[in-house]
């Protein structure tokens, strides 16, 4: 009871300070906004930080207080939004203080200070690299990663997150990151020219190419078109791509397994970490021995992901090779038969 009655007191000496809010709030909206926002600190004594989460957000769609900014940073923090979290109690630190400020409103900026420089250590990050093209288009979890953005450290919450990138003439690369509270990862999407072989024009060996009609000024000129290859270089030619491309096929295939099998390891670590800390959070007693296997788990997901993307590439290559290698020229087979005098035989080409 004391605890709602010194935040009912909190907020009303908030109220009573125009730099924070519109000066024309009607009345009913400020009582409003602050009947949501005891009940949004209500709601994270119980850690229901979802309830909270609304509570305090319709409060400050109503009147823009600290007091109102710091219950929802609190609320984030609970969610696991350490992002979203971070960017709110930065905003109470750095708002400016009227010089009338209410010791209410003093209180709330000296707590977010103290929660933020707890809080940021633990808000990880990620260093998403494209390699390939200069104007690749990026998405992180289904949302546009500014070029910009690109090459340094971006906050993210702790989680599973999947990064895709496209790019004009290129097939899309696709990676998945697993981010736990106050680490930090490097993913690198190499992407590849597209592969389209329906576009290929096969063309017989030695066919010239179509003729030129000449315009009304300029004389045609004739000239000899070189041989084609021989069905030798042909037979060459193909058996070399071929054998190509099973090698890159086989070193492809092997990258396929490894990175399923250290993938499947990651993921067995993984849960064993999450059994330890719940939603990503690590109680801090239990960080220095959970270490080792949280830097084991970072380093069998990186083999993981290195497998699969070069594997899928080396193999897609293989692919290609062995689809467009030259066949070799066969020569038609002709069978004669043969009857004389006291003897049936056949005669023929291969």
């Amino acid at each position: 009871m004391r605890f709602r009655v010194s935040l009912i007191v909190l907020l009303f000496a908030t109220a009573g300070t125009p730099t924070f809010a519109r000066a024309d709030v009607p009345d009913g909206d400020k009582a409003t906004a602050r009947q949501l926002t005891i009940d949004g600190y209500e709601a994270l004594k119980k850690n229901d930080y979802a309830g909270a989460a609304d509570r305090f957000k319709r409060a400050d769609s109503l009147y823009h207080a600290p007091t109102i900014t710091l219950g929802m940073a609190r609320a984030q923090a609970g969610l696991g939004k350490l992002v979203s979290a971070q960017e709110l109690y930065s905003r109470v630190v750095h708002e400016p203080l009227p010089p009338n400020a209410s010791a209410g409103v003093t209180k709330a900026v000296e707590d977010a200070k103290r929660e933020l420089e707890a809080l940021s250590p633990r808000v990880p990050s990620v260093v998403i690299n494209v390699k390939g093209t200069d104007a690749p288009r990026v998405t992180l979890d289904g949302i546009d990663v500014p070029s910009a953005a690109l090459g340094v450290k971006r906050p993210v919450d702790a989680g599973k997150h999947i990064i895709k990138a496209t790019a004009t003439g290129f097939a899309p690369g696709e990676a998945t990151v697993i981010l736990l509270e106050g680490k930090s990862e490097s993913i690198t999407i190499d992407l590849k020219p597209g592969q389209d072989t329906s576009a290929v024009a096969v063309v017989p060996p030695g066919t010239p190419p179509p003729a030129t009609p000449p315009d009304s000024t300029t004389q045609p000129l004739a000239t000899p078109m070189p041989a084609g290859p021989t069905p030798d270089h042909v037979d060459a030619k193909g058996s070399t791509r071929k054998t190509l491309g099973f090698a890159a096929l086989g070193v492809g295939a092997a990258g396929l397994i490894v990175g399923g099998i250290t993938g499947g390891l990651a993921l067995g670590k993984h849960s064993a970490i999450l059994k330890s800390c719940p939603e990503g959070h690590c109680p801090p007693a239990q960080k220095a021995s959970l270490q080792p296997e949280i830097d084991s788990y970072a380093t069998m997901g990186t083999v993981s992901t290195i497998g699969f993307i070069a594997g899928g590439a080396l193999a897609a290559t293989g692919v290609v090779l062995m689809l467009t290698a030259p066949r070799a020229k066969v020569a038609a087979a002709a069978v004669t038969p043969i009857v004389g005098l006291g003897f049936l035989g056949a005669k023929g080409s291969f």
